[in-house]
Order: structure tokens, then C-alpha cells, then sequence
């Protein structure tokens, strides 16, 4: 069992925080999409006659991202080693 962990801490590993593998370059394009989402769902919020026809759509949107940006976050502290050194560094 503790093989196939680590096994998966290795993958995730590589896909997170290797940019220049295949894997990581969708992760982090993934990622910028989610940005830009999260960018475009902002704004849109802001403008009042969007926000009074769907704002629970919007308020959903808000939420359901902030979920995905807790999970690669989460994510990002469970596979590296030194956790605490990275939770206070610049990238964490």
C-alpha cells in the first residue's frame, strides 16, 4: 500500500511542479484556463444586470473554483517533503 502512495506522490509530483513533461505542461495550461475562468466569471459578476439574472450561477462558479485552486494547493503540500518550508516560501 505505502508503494502505491508513493507511487502517486511521485506522479503528481512530476505533474505539478515539472513544467517542462508533457503532463505538466497540460497541468499548468489547465490551470491558466481556471485562472482565466476565474478572471471572466469576476468580472462578469461585477457588471450588476449579469449579476441580477445569474448571479447563483456566478456565485456557484465562484465557489466550485476556489474548491479546484484548495484541491492543487492541498495537493502541493501533501506531495512535497518539506512542507512547512514550502507553505512559507514565495510559491506557497
Amino acid at each position: 500500500m505505502r508503494l502505491n502512495i508513493d507511487r502517486i506522490k511521485c506522479r503528481l509530483y512530476v505533474i505539478i511542479f515539472k513544467s517542462n513533461t508533457k503532463p505538466g505542461k497540460a497541468f499548468d495550461v489547465a490551470l491558466l484556463g481556471v485562472i482565466m475562468l476565474n478572471l471572466a466569471v469576476v468580472m462578469l459578476d461585477s457588471i450588476s444586470s449579469i449579476h441580477d439574472r445569474f448571479g447563483n450561477v456566478l456565485y456557484f462558479f465562484e465557489w466550485f473554483i476556489t474548491g479546484v485552486f484548495l484541491l492543487e494547493y492541498v495537493l502541493r503540500i501533501w506531495i512535497i517533503n518539506h512542507k512547512l518550508k514550502y507553505i512559507i516560501s514565495f510559491y506557497g
